[in-house]
């Protein structure tokens, strides 16, 4: 008698359950919404830019599409049931900063202006920027395994970040009106938002994986205000002439990731 051939070996199939470590790194993509407008002395009834047809022409609203290098580390936890894969991360990362510089003008007439021959605004020049700080998020992840090697996953929760946001604005002498002006500002603080997104996930051997991950954060708005720098701005009667910044706080992430699991 012969004995049967024995059955080839099982094949084993990759499990994403376990906790896991890694580092990314990517960039960040400003999508914040800046509004830069009068304020202060500007705004009294004897001065002739407390008419908005006037003040309009030299407040402005854009968006930055300032980008940075982004990079830190995360850690995390997946439980696997069949071929859904759920979890939690927690990360922290590092971006540069992200300036955009919008030229305007010159603006005018000027409503109100007894001489026609001096009734225009000088040519005006807007710079906003997020200097250099941190972000941080805590999120769900949830997704499937097309293969026992690859997972898509959706990803949401709360986002946490130190934001120094800073704006100028800046007139030439090339007209009469706000000549040689120049307003600055700027503010610092730990907001706290959300966040949500998209990626996936390759295991390429029994612990390691790799993965391409987006995703968007949202940290409100804010206000302050920016004050003259120079002597031909700071006289005014009663009330320093300022401009005032309201910033609408956004950003996207698109990253790459290395992580090692620990079954």
């Amino acid at each position: 008698m012969t004995t049967p051939p024995l059955p080839p070996p099982a094949t084993a199939i990759y499990d994403w359950s376990g906790c896991y470590a890694g580092l990314n790194a990517g960039g960040t993509f400003s999508a914040e919404q800046y509004s830069l407008a009068m304020a202060g002395g500007f705004l009294l009834n004897n001065n002739l830019f407390s008419n908005p047809a006037n003040s309009s022409q030299v407040g402005h609203a854009f968006a930055s599409h300032a980008s940075s290098f982004a990079g830190g580390g995360q850690v995390g936890c997946n439980r696997q049931t069949g071929i859904l894969v759920w979890g939690f991360e927690a990360d922290f990362d590092h971006a540069g900063p992200m300036n955009s510089t919008a030229k305007v003008g010159p603006a005018g007439p000027i409503v109100g202006a007894n001489d026609p021959t001096r009734n225009h605004v000088s040519s005006q020049t807007d710079s906003v920027g997020q200097n250099g700080d941190w972000y941080s998020t805590v999120r769900g992840r949830i997704g499937l395994t097309p293969t026992p090697t690859l997972l898509l996953y959706a990803t949401g929760g709360l986002a946490v970040a130190r934001i120094s946001s800073s704006a100028d604005v800046t007139f030439g002498a090339d007209r009469f009106f706000l000549s040689n002006n120049v307003f600055a500002g700027s503010r610092s603080e730990t907001r706290t938002g959300w966040t949500i997104g998209a990626g996936s996930e390759w295991a390429f051997l029994a612990n390691w994986s790799l993965r391409a991950e987006y995703l968007y954060l949202d940290f409100g708005s804010f206000s302050y205000g920016l004050a003259c720098t120079v002597p031909s701005c700071s006289n005014a009667p009663t009330i320093p002439y300022a401009w005032s910044a309201h910033v609408r706080s956004a950003d996207h992430v698109f990253r790459v990731g290395l992580n090692y699991t620990f079954h």
